[in-house]
């Protein structure tokens, strides 16, 4: 078999016809009854896989169904703050905060695919177990009295949860690893204190003061080679992500990556304020900051709209945003979170809620560069230089969203400003994309080589793929 993602990613599919739900409805996959709302004139049926191992992640989705002669408002899955109420040991719930916010209408007779969020294994030892999910509530908006009211969703979920280890195996506990403070050292000039270390990883992050003077022009020179920040870049998500788990837990706090999406870090709101201070210092002083916010190089939602007055040299950006609220409220992060707004660049801005600017970092790991012309998966994102849909040529950004149903999401969708020579046809009729050939890039920068065969699932709130074929290409 096959393995992507960090060895996750890898059951093969075969073909399934564009139905519905698509492969959602293929081998492997347990959908509860279709279930009518009280009080409302829809049915929901939840989707998610029938079998998974011990420690693996899993999304749930829904399938609204308006059965109705009424536009309905795309109902939403609990706020974070809220969230915890769908937790089910040995899991934790993280609710989707990014494409399962945006606003829509589901029309009558009409069904939509929507992703409600994402259950993560949250013990220090790894064990089978039988799942059931029945606590899933929906939040939505009553016209009439203006009101938020939630909806209980009537049906339930039964997932096994299996282990191929001996039984010692089955109970050794996950080993947790210490983690030093971060430091602020200086980077332009002496005294200046606007470099921050991780001596966990040897990675060096710009503080966001450092850019506040640049404009856009400026900024991009100062990237380029040559410029005074041209050994570092824009980060990934997951290198942000261990930044931040690696200041939480060197404060003595016990937390994995899932921590900063799932259920809120109400315990950590101190800590997370810390952060906050290191990244930028403007938070000298603050109680409390709504969020912190800096683009990133990946996680790139496409946008139409681009505000006058803005540089549209700029590519679409991407975008890690961390909450930090005050009271008893949740602290959470969210790495896709709505697209990094061109107007928050350059550098670093305060606009009386936050500071936005970019996660720059410089790593002793070699950079990792995508191959110009070839289809390219790296770091949960699969990357198509030229695919011709209707009649256009674009450059497709896909970011793995669920490696138990290998669902990718539509990111960024650019019209390429010239035609390699592959270039691959969407077929619109059967709503495939065969890939011959996509290089598979691991941590370490080596490189493999699979077929893809891709089908679009119908009816999402966002564009989203699931994985139908998935084979090794021999090496030449």
């Amino acid at each position: 078999m096959i393995k992507l993602l960090n060895g996750c990613l890898g059951r093969l599919l075969s073909f399934v016809a564009t139905t519905s739900l698509l492969a959602f409805l293929s081998v492997g996959i347990t959908s509860a009854e279709p279930a009518l709302v009280p009080g409302m004139d829809v049915s929901i049926e939840l989707i998610a896989p029938r079998q998974l191992a011990a420690g693996e992640a899993f999304t749930v989705y829904a399938s609204v169904t308006n059965l109705g002669d009424q536009s309905v408002e795309y109902p939403a899955v609990l706020p974070a703050s809220q969230a915890a109420e769908m937790d089910v040991s040995p899991f934790r719930f993280a609710p989707c905060n990014s494409a399962c916010l945006s606003a829509g209408l589901i029309a009558p007779q009409q069904t939509s695919i929507i992703e409600l969020g994402t259950y993560y294994y949250a013990e220090t030892q790894l064990r089978p177990a039988g799942l059931t999910l029945d606590n899933f509530r929906f939040r939505y908006l009553n016209r009439d009295p203006l009101q938020t009211d939630f909806v209980d969703i009537p049906n339930t979920l039964s997932i096994s949860i299996t282990h191929d280890a001996t039984a010692d195996d089955i109970y050794a506990p996950l080993v947790e690893q210490e983690r030093q403070p971060l430091q602020i050292q200086d980077l332009l000039a002496d005294g200046d204190g606007l470099r921050l270390r991780d001596p966990n990883t040897g990675n060096d992050w710009v503080r966001f003061d450092a850019l506040m003077d640049l404009g856009a022009q400026q900024l991009l020179e100062a990237l380029a080679p040559g410029g005074q920040f041209e050994d570092y870049q824009l980060a990934r998500i997951s290198q942000v992500e261990e930044l931040v788990v690696n200041h939480l837990r060197s404060t003595g706090l016990t937390v994995q990556t899932y921590d900063l999406y799932a259920t809120g870090l109400n315990e950590s709101r101190d800590e997370l304020l810390e952060f906050a201070r290191l990244v930028s210092s403007g938070h000298e002083g603050q109680d409390s900051s709504p969020f912190v916010e800096g683009a990133v190089a990946d996680g790139k939602i496409y946008s139409f709209y681009i505000a006058p007055g803005i540089d549209t040299a700029i590519p679409p950006l991407g975008s890690f945003r961390l909450f930090i609220r005050s009271g008893n409220t949740s602290a959470c992060a969210c790495a896709e979170s709505p697209p990094f707004s061109k107007s928050m660049l350059p550098g670093s801005v305060w606009d009386g809620r936050g500071y936005a600017g970019l996660w720059l970092v410089k790593s002793p790991s070699p950079i990792i560069t995508r191959p110009e012309n070839a289809a390219s998966f790296f770091d949960k994102e699969l990357v198509l230089p030229a695919v011709r849909i209707d009649g256009i040529v674009y450059r497709a950004t896909l970011r793995l969203t669920d490696a138990a149903l290998q669902v990718l999401r539509l990111g960024a969708l650019e019209p390429a400003s010239d035609e390699p020579g592959n270039v691959l046809q969407f077929d619109e009729e059967r709503a495939t994309l065969h890939v011959p050939e996509v290089r598979m890039i691991d941590s370490n920068g080596n490189q493999s080589s699979v077929r893809l065969t891709l089908g679009m699932v119908e009816h999402t709130n966002a564009t989203r793929f699931q994985v139908l074929e998935l084979e090794g290409v021999p090496s030449p």
